[in-house]
């Protein structure tokens, strides 16, 4: 909820003394330009169904990575939070900023600090600058950005924190005159500044007014010895031949050569452009597919493995644009790009329409901190005008980042072993990806091993929002896994799971009144559910199931205790070769189906979804360790 003071209102109760036993913690924050009235400390995970205090959670894992509000905004008041940016000063002071547009701003931006790691911020000053980002350099911090809305580029030092600052004009916007539209200014984002080869490098935009805005693409560098508040010191380059592109950010490829991967709006793609050596010429060179290529991403090299890290919007539903899903993404030659993790999600427990209007963590800019990733947001959260009119500066942090920078397929896991409490309670995601779901009406029970879920055939099932699909968006092919012991005979069919695309079901798992295990699919909301039925055992007893969908490779195939059922049907005609997921019409199910009656009467543990499919070895392995 939100009130005049603008306090968040958070639906967790955590063990360990970091939450109030009413199960809502309070955060309050501070009004616009000021010192923020409190601070949050999250991650602490219960490690046994009776710990003390109550364990209530919703099924994603924003908090999991919160660690404070540094600023919030009330919608009433006009002024949205924007182009946050993030530094770490030599002896360990983090420096944040953010600009601010809307109706009746200016072109200000605030800064604040933190010497504690991030958990409390003071407000540090007020100065003039719009899309910028912050840099240290030889143990001094800067900013580089605007002036204004499409203004001139500015580059700021400040020798006392980010304290006090002087300027310098390095770009005058009034004086471009090298395209046949109207002259406009300059456009940036807080995207990277780069340091390679003995130079700086950062990636900006000519903006123009034409019949509609429009920008091209350019770098501008300098050498890293000269003085930065020298306009001489920089070189600009020449603007690609486009105005498809922008919010670039410098990066060096594997082969030295410097490069600008750059936004592109409206598609689920980036664009390359190359930077000639002695930095005065850039030539785009192609298109590559990037997950959350259509909103501000920012890049930087893991400096261990020297793989590519991103932090990016997921666009998980094809069917609108949305920034309610952040995550990081990583690359081995900044062509190829894999989802590594989910980092934030709306964990409101909003329906999927209100979670993508209303919700966003967008515009990330982050630094490498250790073994971790520091990553300010510009967050619409909880009262927020829309998701792209952002109420609130909030500060995260992923840990140990780098076992992310590996194929993630196992994304949900839960064991039952780890449980907060058994009725509307946290069930544990033993993945890393952290995907804690609520258990309404289930009962801890024996498992297959250690412990399991029992649910009842009325009122119990387990809700992991829209966890489920949001892992499976755009993936070639998943994998279903789980031991269950069904109450033997039924009269009516039970769902073991459900997902669904758009207004149908997406994804499902059944045991039927029949004494069969269905399994449906489809990979888009308009081709028929491709449905497949095998004989299952209806004995009371543990088995395990599972099915493998690959879409690419347009096969179903399922498994009851390890073994292949029926693998001569396993060609199915999938429409797509991904699973398209749409704007979801329910949330997601384990225990009963999306939307639906049918809910599983038994026991269920292990509970396995990866996005890849399993070879038949693979799931033999489940079945019987």
């Amino acid at each position: 909820m939100e009130d005049n003071f603008g306090t968040i209102s958070r639906r967790v109760a955590l063990v360990g003394g970091f939450a109030a036993a009413a199960g809502l913690v309070n955060l309050s924050a501070a009004q616009a330009g000021n010192v923020p009235g409190a601070r949050l400390t999250t991650g602490v995970t219960p490690t046994a169904a009776d710990a003390a205090g109550p364990v209530e959670v919703t099924g994603s894992n924003y908090y999991d990575s919160l660690v404070a509000e540094i600023d919030f905004s009330p919608a009433s008041g006009g002024i949205f939070l924007g182009s946050p940016s993030i530094a770490k000063l030599p002896d360990g002071t983090l420096v944040a900023s953010r600009d601010e547009f809307g109706p009746n701003v200016t072109d200000q931006t605030n800064v604040y600090r933190s010497t504690d790691g991030g958990k409390s911020w003071s407000f540090a000053s007020r100065t003039t600058a719009f899309w910028a980002k912050l840099f240290v350099h030889r143990g001094v911090l800067y900013m580089l950005g605007d002036d204004a809305d499409h203004g001139n580029v500015i580059i700021k030092r400040s020798d006392d924190g980010g304290l006090s600052w002087r300027d310098s004009l390095l770009l005058d916007g009034t004086a471009m005159h090298t395209w046949p539209l109207e002259p406009w200014g300059y456009h940036m984002a807080p995207t990277p500044v780069l340091r390679a080869g003995g130079r700086l490098y950062k990636g900006i935009e000519l903006a123009y007014r034409g019949p509609f805005p429009s920008t091209q693409a350019l770098m501008i560098s300098a050498d890293e010895n000269a003085d930065l508040l020298d306009p001489a010191s920089w070189t600009v380059s020449t603007p690609i031949d486009s105005v498809t592109y922008l919010e670039g950010n410098a990066v060096q490829a594997p082969n030295g050569e410097i490069w600008n991967i750059m936004r592109r709006v409206g598609v689920r793609r980036a664009g390359v452009a190359r930077l000639s050596p002695d930095g005065t010429r850039l030539d785009y060179v192609r298109d590559i597919d990037f997950p959350g290529g259509d909103v501000k991403f920012h890049i930087q090299q893991d400096p261990a493995s020297g793989r590519y890290a991103a932090i990016a919007n997921l666009r998980t539903d094809l069917s609108r644009h949305h920034r309610n899903v952040l995550g990081l993404v990583w690359s081995e030659d900044l062509i190829d790009w894999h989802v590594g993790k989910i980092v934030i999600q709306e964990d409101d427990d909003q329906s999927w329409a209100d979670a993508t209007r209303l919700y966003g963590f967008q515009y990330p800019d982050w630094i490498f901190d250790g073994d971790d990733i520091l990553i300010v947001s510009r967050t619409s959260y909880e009262g927020a005008d829309n998701f792209h009119n952002a109420n609130r500066l909030t500060f995260h942090r992923l840990q140990q980042y780098r076992r992310y920078l590996d194929p993630q397929d196992l994304v949900l896991h839960y064991t039952f072993d780890t449980p907060g409490r058994p009725n509307n309670s946290l069930v544990v995601d033993a993945s890393l990806e952290g995907n804690h779901a609520t258990a309404s009406g289930g009962l801890l029970s024996v498992g297959r091993r250690g412990r399991g879920l029992e649910l009842n055939g009325t009122q119990s099932w387990i809700d992991p929002h829209f966890a489920l699909g949001n892992e499976m968006a755009v993936s070639k092919a998943v994998t279903f896994a789980a031991w269950v012991r069904k109450e033997p005979g039924a009269s009516r069919d039970q769902w073991v799971m459900s997902t669904q695309i758009s207004q149908v079901r997406g994804f499902e798992v059944v045991l039927t009144a029949s004494g069969a295990m269905r399994v449906g699919a489809r990979s888009t909301a308009q081709e028929p559910l491709r449905t497949r039925a095998v004989g299952y055992p209806d004995d009371g007893h543990w088995h395990h199931i599972a099915a493998v969908l690959d879409f690419s490779g347009q096969t179903m195939r399922l498994f009851i205790d390890g073994a292949e059922q029926d693998s001569a049907g396993a060609s199915v005609p999938f429409s797509s070769p991904t699973y398209q997921r749409l704007g979801p019409a329910f949330e997601d199910r384990i225990g009963e189906p999306s939307g639906g009656s049918g809910t599983f009467a038994g026991t269920l543990d292990d509970i396995r979804l990866y996005v890849r499919a399993l070879t038949p070895e693979e799931i033999r392995g489940l079945a019987t360790h």
